[in-house]
């Protein structure tokens, strides 16, 4: 036992900053977010309820929306990378590919070409 922990090392990263957190999984910046997404699914409820005229639907809506966000920017605790971060950086990864395109052709339309060119 006593060898396997001589031979383990620590890592210990360099250079990082700790954020301040607002409350567990949330940093400020993740807060302020969640507080903006809450208001504006307070307006969306107020114009839901003067459309519908239905506390029921509106309060369906408020609840909904509001632990959607709360579940879509909570970071989790092992990874510390929220859904949202998780499909912005899926978005961010397709944006950055190349698009390739090509015609499929066979070794002889190849050698055609090829001979054509006068490289054969």
């Amino acid at each position: 036992m006593e060898e396997m922990n001589r031979d383990m090392k620590l890592f210990i990263p360099q250079g990082l900053k700790p954020r301040k957190e607002a409350i567990r999984g949330f940093y400020a910046d993740t807060f302020l977010h969640l507080m903006i997404a809450w208001g504006g699914d307070v307006v969306f409820t107020l114009l839901i309820y003067f459309v519908f005229k239905s506390r029921v639907v509106a309060s369906f809506f408020l609840f909904i929306v509001a632990f959607t966000s709360y579940a879509m920017l909570k970071k989790d605790d092992l990874t510390n990378v929220s859904p949202i971060d998780l499909i912005t950086d899926s978005i961010n990864y397709f944006k950055s590919q190349k698009i390739y395109h090509w015609k499929p052709m066979s070794h002889y339309e190849l050698i055609k070409i090829k001979i054509e060119k006068g490289e054969l």
